[in-house]
């Protein structure tokens, strides 16, 4: 049961990009085809965001964290809501992309959110 709870919240660590997890598109069933449909409208989604993002942070003056990959910008409240936004979004994709079924069954895989305890 433990096992079960871990890979659970393992899998779950990859948000609205859950298919990317190695194994889950094909053991729910998705196809390559329908997965290439999946990744370029969440990477539409991305880049939409990305340009908002960085508008944002030049018209608001958000402070910028360097970090190993560059730098980016602060976890302000505005950055923290487009953040969500865009995770809402990415998951609006994975909703409309699969069917009922397929939904229903990758809920399962999910299992309840980690809630630290």
């Amino acid at each position: 049961r433990q096992y079960v709870r871990l890979q659970q919240i393992s899998i779950r660590q990859w948000g609205p990009r859950v298919l990317d997890c190695p194994g889950v598109a094909e053991m729910k069933g998705i196809s390559p085809k329908a997965m290439t449909a999946i990744d370029g409208a969440q990477d539409s989604v991305q880049k939409a965001m990305a340009v908002r993002i960085r508008i944002f942070v030049k018209q608001n003056h958000v402070p910028m964290i360097n970090t190993k990959g560059g730098k980016l910008p602060s976890d302000t409240p505005g950055i923290i809501r487009m953040k969500k936004q865009c995770d809402r979004a990415l998951w609006d994709v994975v909703r409309r992309s699969l069917t009922k079924h397929q939904m229903s069954e990758l809920i399962k895989l999910l299992g309840p959110p980690y809630n630290g305890k």
